[in-house]
């Protein structure tokens, strides 16, 4: 590990714990830490396929608004593969999260189980209209694009 990223760990966590004592402070809720954790497990998401498509993640970082939590991982130096993967991963990671969520509150029963099920909902349906969607259209498009700049589909043929 590299000196940035020993430094960068210990403010990636001060900053989800920050979120996440502002807002149970505000709400009082469950669902407060709930959200915050599934963010963790879609920002942790991104920054795990980067590192395996060979990417340069740097850690996450929340910042911490009243009823609201922004989050950023940025990924660089990546092929349009990577990027796709990378872009769909954080969906798929917190919805995987809201679901293992749900599970636990049928067992546990620590709040209702309909805001739940709207944070799942949410995580495929905003993620796809937001900037993960996005930026995975563009990694298909690209890639696309690729497959047919490749010499092998240039070839000519003379008659």
């Amino acid at each position: 590990m590299t000196g940035v990223q020993t430094c960068a760990l210990p403010i990636s966590i001060g900053t989800i714990l920050g979120a996440a004592a502002l807002n149970y402070t505000l709400v009082n809720s469950p669902f407060s830490i709930v959200i915050v954790l599934v963010l963790l497990a879609h920002e942790l998401g991104h920054y795990f396929i980067a590192k395996r498509n060979d990417g340069d993640p740097d850690f996450p970082i929340f910042i911490p608004l009243p009823f609201l939590i922004i989050a950023l991982t940025k990924v660089s130096a990546m092929n349009a593969d990577g990027r796709k993967q990378t872009a769909l991963s954080g969906p798929v990671c917190g919805f995987l999260a809201a679901v293992l969520f749900i599970i636990f509150n049928n067992i546990f029963r620590f709040m209702s189980n309909i805001p739940l099920m709207l944070l799942a909902f949410s995580e495929i349906v905003m993620n796809y209209f937001g900037s993960d969607g996005k930026k995975y259209r563009e990694a298909k498009k690209e890639r696309y694009y690729d497959d047919f700049s490749n010499p092998i589909y240039n070839v000519r043929f003379s008659s």
